[in-house]
């Protein structure tokens, strides 16, 4: 399966920030069946395929980031 996510989201931080992002996919699985009709163009033969497929196909998406100031302790 071939899933593909492009996201450009510009972020300006702080000197002395970190930045912690948290992606969750959700996927769905799907069960089909099908019938799939071949036709031969010049001797007009067909040929019928039927069959069953299970798969996982994409639900949702969430991101959730957090903008946290990193704490220096000096000794």
């Amino acid at each position: 399966m071939l899933f593909h996510y492009n996201a450009k989201i510009p972020l300006i931080l702080k000197k002395r920030s970190q930045l912690t992002s948290i992606y969750t996919v959700f996927l769905r699985k799907n069960k089909a069946s099908f019938l799939a009709t071949f036709w031969e163009t010049t001797s007009g033969e067909t040929l019928e395929l039927e069959g069953k497929w299970t798969g996982l196909v994409f639900s949702n998406f969430e991101e959730k980031s957090l903008i946290e100031e990193i704490e220096i302790t000096l000794n």
